[in-house]
Protein backbone atom coordinates (compact mmCIF):
# COMPACT_ATOMS: atom_id res chain seq x y z
CA UNK A 1 0.00 0.00 0.00
CA UNK A 2 1.62 3.29 -1.14
CA UNK A 3 -0.85 5.89 0.09
CA UNK A 4 1.02 6.70 3.33
CA UNK A 5 4.15 7.40 1.30
CA UNK A 6 2.11 9.62 -1.00
CA UNK A 7 0.78 11.47 2.01
CA UNK A 8 4.34 12.03 3.15
CA UNK A 9 5.21 13.36 -0.31
CA UNK A 10 2.33 15.81 -0.18
CA UNK A 11 3.36 16.91 3.32
CA UNK A 12 6.91 17.48 2.13
CA UNK A 13 5.61 19.47 -0.82
CA UNK A 14 3.58 21.71 1.48
CA UNK A 15 6.64 22.35 3.63
CA UNK A 16 8.74 23.15 0.55
CA UNK A 17 6.19 25.57 -0.87
CA UNK A 18 5.84 27.32 2.48
CA UNK A 19 9.57 27.78 2.98
CA UNK A 20 10.44 30.33 0.28
CA UNK A 21 10.41 33.51 2.36
CA UNK A 22 13.24 36.05 2.55
CA UNK A 23 13.94 38.17 5.65
CA UNK A 24 11.94 38.49 8.87
CA UNK A 25 8.23 39.29 8.65
CA UNK A 26 7.51 42.82 9.85
CA UNK A 27 5.46 42.65 13.04
CA UNK A 28 4.95 45.25 15.79
CA UNK A 29 7.05 43.21 18.23
CA UNK A 30 10.15 42.89 16.01
CA UNK A 31 10.42 46.30 14.38
CA UNK A 32 13.70 48.20 14.55
CA UNK A 33 13.88 51.85 15.60
CA UNK A 34 16.57 54.24 14.37
CA UNK A 35 18.80 55.65 17.10
CA UNK A 36 18.20 59.39 17.38
CA UNK A 37 20.82 61.80 18.78
CA UNK A 38 19.96 62.83 22.32
CA UNK A 39 22.13 65.95 22.23
CA UNK A 40 23.55 68.31 19.63
CA UNK A 41 26.71 66.91 18.06
CA UNK A 42 29.57 69.41 17.47
CA UNK A 43 29.74 70.47 13.82
CA UNK A 44 33.37 69.36 13.46
CA UNK A 45 32.34 65.82 14.39
CA UNK A 46 29.50 65.54 11.88
CA UNK A 47 30.17 63.75 8.61
CA UNK A 48 28.25 64.49 5.40
CA UNK A 49 26.65 61.54 3.62
CA UNK A 50 25.99 61.17 -0.10
CA UNK A 51 23.59 58.37 -1.07
CA UNK A 52 23.93 57.37 -4.71
CA UNK A 53 20.69 56.67 -6.53
CA UNK A 54 20.27 52.92 -6.08
CA UNK A 55 21.10 50.44 -8.80
CA UNK A 56 17.69 49.21 -10.10
CA UNK A 57 19.24 45.85 -11.02
CA UNK A 58 16.57 44.89 -13.58
CA UNK A 59 17.01 41.19 -14.46
CA UNK A 60 17.47 40.15 -18.08
CA UNK A 61 14.26 38.86 -19.71
CA UNK A 62 15.51 35.27 -19.56
CA UNK A 63 16.09 35.59 -15.79
CA UNK A 64 12.73 37.18 -15.00
CA UNK A 65 10.26 35.49 -12.69
CA UNK A 66 7.28 34.94 -15.01
CA UNK A 67 4.88 35.15 -12.05
CA UNK A 68 6.29 38.36 -10.55
CA UNK A 69 8.07 40.14 -13.41
CA UNK A 70 10.15 43.24 -12.82
CA UNK A 71 8.95 46.21 -14.88
CA UNK A 72 12.00 48.40 -15.69
CA UNK A 73 10.13 51.72 -15.40
CA UNK A 74 8.89 50.84 -11.92
CA UNK A 75 12.21 49.48 -10.70
CA UNK A 76 14.04 52.57 -11.98
CA UNK A 77 11.61 54.78 -10.08
CA UNK A 78 12.14 52.67 -6.96
CA UNK A 79 15.89 53.23 -7.25
CA UNK A 80 15.34 56.94 -6.55
CA UNK A 81 12.51 56.43 -4.07
CA UNK A 82 14.33 53.95 -1.84
CA UNK A 83 17.53 56.01 -1.84
CA UNK A 84 15.54 59.04 -0.68
CA UNK A 85 13.81 56.92 1.98
CA UNK A 86 17.24 56.12 3.43
CA UNK A 87 18.24 59.78 3.17
CA UNK A 88 15.15 60.87 5.14
CA UNK A 89 15.87 58.26 7.80
CA UNK A 90 19.49 59.32 8.26
CA UNK A 91 18.59 63.01 8.35
CA UNK A 92 15.88 62.35 10.93
CA UNK A 93 18.35 60.82 13.39
CA UNK A 94 20.35 64.05 13.81
CA UNK A 95 23.56 61.99 13.78
CA UNK A 96 24.97 63.36 10.51
CA UNK A 97 25.82 66.55 8.66
CA UNK A 98 24.28 67.14 5.24
CA UNK A 99 22.60 64.00 3.84
CA UNK A 100 21.85 64.08 0.12
CA UNK A 101 20.83 61.79 -2.73
CA UNK A 102 23.19 62.10 -5.70
CA UNK A 103 22.95 60.62 -9.22
CA UNK A 104 26.50 59.32 -9.34
CA UNK A 105 29.32 58.23 -7.07
CA UNK A 106 31.36 61.21 -5.86
CA UNK A 107 34.88 60.17 -4.87
CA UNK A 108 35.33 63.15 -2.57
CA UNK A 109 32.25 62.32 -0.45
CA UNK A 110 32.98 62.16 3.26
CA UNK A 111 30.71 59.09 3.41
CA UNK A 112 29.32 57.48 0.25
CA UNK A 113 26.51 54.91 0.26
CA UNK A 114 25.63 52.65 -2.68
CA UNK A 115 22.53 50.46 -2.80
CA UNK A 116 21.40 47.67 -5.13
CA UNK A 117 17.79 46.47 -5.24
CA UNK A 118 17.71 42.68 -5.12
CA UNK A 119 13.98 42.13 -4.51
CA UNK A 120 11.09 44.60 -4.35
CA UNK A 121 7.66 43.15 -5.09
CA UNK A 122 5.36 44.67 -2.46
CA UNK A 123 5.81 41.67 -0.18
CA UNK A 124 9.60 41.53 0.21
CA UNK A 125 12.25 44.24 0.10
CA UNK A 126 15.86 43.10 -0.17
CA UNK A 127 18.68 45.54 -0.85
CA UNK A 128 22.46 45.30 -0.75
CA UNK A 129 24.24 48.27 0.84
CA UNK A 130 27.90 49.23 0.44
CA UNK A 131 29.33 52.24 2.27
CA UNK A 132 32.80 53.77 2.65
CA UNK A 133 34.39 57.04 3.70
CA UNK A 134 36.69 59.33 1.73
CA UNK A 135 39.83 57.52 2.92
CA UNK A 136 38.59 54.30 1.30
CA UNK A 137 37.71 52.69 4.64
CA UNK A 138 34.81 50.26 4.10
CA UNK A 139 31.92 50.81 6.49
CA UNK A 140 29.27 48.41 5.22
CA UNK A 141 28.90 45.58 2.72
CA UNK A 142 25.70 43.88 3.76
CA UNK A 143 22.32 42.71 2.49
CA UNK A 144 19.14 43.82 4.28
CA UNK A 145 15.78 42.09 3.83
CA UNK A 146 12.29 42.38 5.29
CA UNK A 147 8.90 40.89 4.51
CA UNK A 148 5.89 43.17 4.79
CA UNK A 149 2.77 42.06 6.63
CA UNK A 150 -0.82 43.24 6.71
CA UNK A 151 0.02 44.89 10.05
CA UNK A 152 2.92 46.87 8.55
CA UNK A 153 0.73 48.11 5.69
CA UNK A 154 -2.07 49.00 8.11
CA UNK A 155 0.37 50.96 10.28
CA UNK A 156 1.75 52.86 7.26
CA UNK A 157 -1.61 54.31 6.17
CA UNK A 158 -0.64 57.74 7.48
CA UNK A 159 2.31 57.95 5.09
CA UNK A 160 4.81 55.67 6.81
CA UNK A 161 6.83 53.00 5.07
CA UNK A 162 6.02 49.31 5.60
CA UNK A 163 9.76 48.62 5.30
CA UNK A 164 10.94 51.38 7.62
CA UNK A 165 12.77 48.81 9.76
CA UNK A 166 15.13 48.16 6.82
CA UNK A 167 16.18 51.81 6.64
CA UNK A 168 16.40 52.07 10.43
CA UNK A 169 18.69 49.04 10.55
CA UNK A 170 20.97 50.54 7.89
CA UNK A 171 21.04 53.85 9.80
CA UNK A 172 22.01 52.07 13.03
CA UNK A 173 24.76 50.09 11.30
CA UNK A 174 26.22 53.25 9.75
CA UNK A 175 26.13 54.95 13.14
CA UNK A 176 27.93 52.00 14.72
CA UNK A 177 30.72 52.38 12.16
CA UNK A 178 30.87 56.15 12.72
CA UNK A 179 31.34 55.58 16.46
CA UNK A 180 34.43 53.51 15.77
CA UNK A 181 36.20 56.69 14.62
CA UNK A 182 37.84 58.96 17.16
CA UNK A 183 38.10 62.74 16.68
CA UNK A 184 41.39 62.46 14.77
CA UNK A 185 39.96 59.85 12.38
CA UNK A 186 36.94 62.07 11.68
CA UNK A 187 39.25 65.01 10.96
CA UNK A 188 41.26 62.84 8.57
CA UNK A 189 38.08 61.85 6.68
CA UNK A 190 37.16 65.51 6.29
CA UNK A 191 40.66 66.52 5.15
CA UNK A 192 40.95 63.68 2.65
CA UNK A 193 37.53 64.64 1.28
CA UNK A 194 38.63 68.23 0.74
CA UNK A 195 41.93 67.23 -0.86
CA UNK A 196 40.34 64.64 -3.16
CA UNK A 197 37.94 67.31 -4.43
CA UNK A 198 40.79 69.76 -4.89
CA UNK A 199 42.91 67.15 -6.69
CA UNK A 200 40.02 66.38 -9.03
CA UNK A 201 39.67 70.05 -10.01
CA UNK A 202 43.38 70.95 -10.00
CA UNK A 203 45.47 67.76 -9.95
CA UNK A 204 48.78 69.50 -10.58
CA UNK A 205 48.36 71.72 -7.53
CA UNK A 206 46.90 69.27 -5.00
CA UNK A 207 47.36 65.60 -5.89
CA UNK A 208 50.78 65.43 -4.19
CA UNK A 209 49.20 66.10 -0.79
CA UNK A 210 47.59 62.63 -0.87
CA UNK A 211 49.11 59.19 -0.98
CA UNK A 212 47.18 56.05 -1.93
CA UNK A 213 48.19 52.64 -0.66
CA UNK A 214 46.15 49.42 -0.84
CA UNK A 215 42.98 51.30 -1.65
CA UNK A 216 43.34 53.76 1.24
CA UNK A 217 44.12 57.49 1.03
CA UNK A 218 46.43 59.20 3.51
CA UNK A 219 47.27 62.89 3.97
CA UNK A 220 51.01 63.43 3.52
CA UNK A 221 50.93 67.22 3.55
CA UNK A 222 48.64 70.25 3.74
CA UNK A 223 48.59 73.45 1.66
CA UNK A 224 49.06 76.72 3.51
CA UNK A 225 45.87 78.11 5.01
CA UNK A 226 46.35 81.40 3.10
CA UNK A 227 46.99 79.65 -0.23
CA UNK A 228 44.86 81.60 -2.78
CA UNK A 229 44.46 78.44 -4.86
CA UNK A 230 42.92 76.69 -1.84
CA UNK A 231 40.49 79.58 -1.34
CA UNK A 232 39.49 79.38 -5.01
CA UNK A 233 38.87 75.63 -4.71
CA UNK A 234 36.71 76.26 -1.63
CA UNK A 235 34.54 78.64 -3.68
CA UNK A 236 34.23 76.07 -6.47
CA UNK A 237 33.19 73.43 -3.96
CA UNK A 238 30.48 75.74 -2.66
CA UNK A 239 29.11 75.96 -6.21
CA UNK A 240 29.30 72.17 -6.48
CA UNK A 241 27.37 71.78 -3.23
CA UNK A 242 24.68 74.10 -4.59
CA UNK A 243 24.18 71.79 -7.57
CA UNK A 244 24.15 68.72 -5.32
CA UNK A 245 21.53 70.42 -3.13
CA UNK A 246 19.49 71.21 -6.25
CA UNK A 247 19.66 67.59 -7.39
CA UNK A 248 18.72 66.43 -3.90
CA UNK A 249 15.68 68.72 -4.00
CA UNK A 250 14.74 67.16 -7.33
CA UNK A 251 14.84 63.71 -5.75
CA UNK A 252 12.73 65.04 -2.88
CA UNK A 253 10.08 66.41 -5.26
CA UNK A 254 10.13 63.14 -7.16
CA UNK A 255 9.76 61.22 -3.89
CA UNK A 256 6.77 63.28 -2.74
CA UNK A 257 5.08 63.05 -6.13
CA UNK A 258 5.64 59.32 -6.41
CA UNK A 259 4.67 58.39 -2.85
CA UNK A 260 0.83 58.19 -3.16
CA UNK A 261 0.84 56.04 -6.32
CA UNK A 262 3.73 53.96 -5.06
CA UNK A 263 1.98 53.18 -1.76
CA UNK A 264 -1.08 52.02 -3.70
CA UNK A 265 1.08 49.92 -6.02
CA UNK A 266 2.92 48.34 -3.12
CA UNK A 267 -0.27 47.45 -1.27
CA UNK A 268 -1.99 46.14 -4.40
CA UNK A 269 1.15 44.23 -5.35
CA UNK A 270 1.32 42.78 -1.83
CA UNK A 271 -2.28 41.60 -2.01
CA UNK A 272 -2.08 40.36 -5.60
CA UNK A 273 1.22 38.63 -4.98
CA UNK A 274 0.00 36.96 -1.79
CA UNK A 275 -3.21 35.74 -3.42
CA UNK A 276 -1.33 34.58 -6.50
CA UNK A 277 1.21 32.61 -4.46
CA UNK A 278 -1.54 31.04 -2.38
CA UNK A 279 -3.44 30.06 -5.52
CA UNK A 280 -0.33 28.57 -7.08
CA UNK A 281 0.48 26.62 -3.92
CA UNK A 282 -3.08 25.33 -3.76
CA UNK A 283 -3.12 24.54 -7.48
CA UNK A 284 0.15 22.63 -7.29
CA UNK A 285 -0.94 20.67 -4.24
CA UNK A 286 -4.28 19.80 -5.85
CA UNK A 287 -2.63 18.63 -9.05
CA UNK A 288 -0.09 16.53 -7.13
CA UNK A 289 -2.74 15.07 -4.83
CA UNK A 290 -5.03 14.39 -7.78
CA UNK A 291 -2.25 12.72 -9.73
CA UNK A 292 -1.29 10.54 -6.76
CA UNK A 293 -4.92 9.55 -6.23
CA UNK A 294 -5.27 8.55 -9.87
CA UNK A 295 -2.08 6.49 -9.67
CA UNK A 296 -3.26 4.83 -6.48
CA UNK A 297 -6.61 4.00 -8.11
CA UNK A 298 -4.92 2.52 -11.17
CA UNK A 299 -2.62 0.48 -8.94
CA UNK A 300 -5.67 -0.83 -7.08
CA UNK A 301 -7.40 -1.91 -10.30
CA UNK A 302 -4.24 -3.60 -11.49
CA UNK A 303 -4.11 -5.93 -8.49
CA UNK A 304 -5.11 -9.39 -9.68
CA UNK A 305 -6.96 -10.42 -6.52
CA UNK A 306 -8.75 -7.16 -5.87
CA UNK A 307 -12.27 -7.51 -4.51
CA UNK A 308 -15.36 -5.80 -5.88
CA UNK A 309 -15.25 -3.24 -3.07
CA UNK A 310 -11.62 -2.40 -3.67
CA UNK A 311 -12.31 -2.03 -7.41
CA UNK A 312 -15.11 0.43 -6.68
CA UNK A 313 -12.77 2.27 -4.31
CA UNK A 314 -10.05 2.38 -6.94
CA UNK A 315 -12.44 3.78 -9.55
CA UNK A 316 -13.61 6.39 -7.04
CA UNK A 317 -9.98 7.32 -6.39
CA UNK A 318 -9.38 7.76 -10.10
CA UNK A 319 -12.47 9.94 -10.52
CA UNK A 320 -11.71 11.95 -7.39
CA UNK A 321 -8.09 12.37 -8.41
CA UNK A 322 -9.14 13.55 -11.84
CA UNK A 323 -11.44 16.14 -10.25
CA UNK A 324 -8.65 17.38 -7.97
CA UNK A 325 -6.30 17.67 -10.94
CA UNK A 326 -8.93 19.64 -12.90
CA UNK A 327 -9.55 22.06 -10.01
CA UNK A 328 -5.79 22.44 -9.76
CA UNK A 329 -5.69 23.56 -13.39
CA UNK A 330 -8.57 25.98 -12.68
CA UNK A 331 -6.57 27.45 -9.77
CA UNK A 332 -3.57 27.85 -12.08
CA UNK A 333 -5.71 29.83 -14.53
CA UNK A 334 -6.92 32.03 -11.64
CA UNK A 335 -3.29 32.65 -10.70
CA UNK A 336 -2.51 33.73 -14.27
CA UNK A 337 -5.28 36.34 -14.00
CA UNK A 338 -3.58 37.77 -10.89
CA UNK A 339 -0.25 37.85 -12.72
CA UNK A 340 -1.84 39.92 -15.50
CA UNK A 341 -3.41 42.25 -12.92
CA UNK A 342 -0.02 42.69 -11.27
CA UNK A 343 1.66 43.47 -14.58
CA UNK A 344 -1.03 46.03 -15.35
CA UNK A 345 -0.45 47.73 -12.00
CA UNK A 346 3.29 47.84 -12.64
CA UNK A 347 2.85 49.29 -16.11
CA UNK A 348 0.33 51.86 -14.85
CA UNK A 349 2.72 53.14 -12.18
CA UNK A 350 5.62 53.20 -14.59
CA UNK A 351 3.59 55.32 -17.01
CA UNK A 352 2.84 57.92 -14.33
CA UNK A 353 6.52 58.55 -13.51
CA UNK A 354 7.75 61.33 -15.73
CA UNK A 355 10.96 63.34 -15.31
CA UNK A 356 10.80 66.85 -13.90
CA UNK A 357 12.32 70.08 -15.18
CA UNK A 358 14.21 72.14 -12.58
CA UNK A 359 15.77 75.59 -12.70
CA UNK A 360 19.54 75.60 -12.28
CA UNK A 361 21.79 78.64 -12.47
CA UNK A 362 19.15 80.53 -14.48
CA UNK A 363 18.71 77.68 -16.95
CA UNK A 364 16.21 74.86 -17.17
CA UNK A 365 17.63 71.37 -16.89
CA UNK A 366 15.64 68.20 -17.54
CA UNK A 367 16.54 65.44 -15.12
CA UNK A 368 15.32 62.23 -16.72
CA UNK A 369 17.80 59.45 -16.93
CA UNK A 370 20.49 62.03 -17.57
CA UNK A 371 21.11 63.38 -14.07
CA UNK A 372 24.26 61.26 -13.89
CA UNK A 373 25.53 62.62 -17.20
CA UNK A 374 24.49 66.10 -16.13
CA UNK A 375 26.53 65.92 -12.95
CA UNK A 376 29.56 64.54 -14.79
CA UNK A 377 29.29 67.39 -17.28
CA UNK A 378 28.99 69.81 -14.36
CA UNK A 379 32.24 68.54 -12.83
CA UNK A 380 33.89 68.93 -16.22
CA UNK A 381 32.66 72.53 -16.36
CA UNK A 382 34.04 73.17 -12.87
CA UNK A 383 37.48 72.03 -13.99
CA UNK A 384 37.27 74.28 -17.04
CA UNK A 385 36.08 77.16 -14.86
CA UNK A 386 39.11 76.70 -12.62
CA UNK A 387 41.41 76.71 -15.64
CA UNK A 388 39.86 79.92 -16.95
CA UNK A 389 40.01 81.66 -13.56
CA UNK A 390 43.66 80.70 -13.02
CA UNK A 391 44.69 81.51 -16.58
CA UNK A 392 45.64 77.92 -17.28
CA UNK A 393 44.00 78.14 -20.72
CA UNK A 394 44.04 80.81 -23.45
CA UNK A 395 40.26 80.72 -23.85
Amino acid sequence: MRLPRNHMLIGGLVALLAGCASGPVDKPNNRIAAEVAQREIPADQLLNVNIVEFDPNVPAPADQDKDLPVVPAVRKAEASYLAYSLRSTLEGTGQWGAVRVVPDGIDSSEVIVHGTILVSDGETLEIKIAAADSTGRVWLDKTYARQASEDSYADSVGGGDPYQSVFNEIANDLLAQRRRLDADAVLEVRRVSELRFAADIAPDAFSHYLQQSRGRYHVVGLPAQDDPMLARIAQIRERDNLLIDSLDQHYGIFYQGMAPAYRQWRLASFKEGSEMRELKREATMRKVAGGLAVLAGIAGLAQKNSSNASSVGSQAAILGGGYLFKTGLDKSRDAEIHVLALQELNTSLGGDLEPRVVSLEGQTVTLHGSAKEQYREWRKLLRELHQVETGATGD
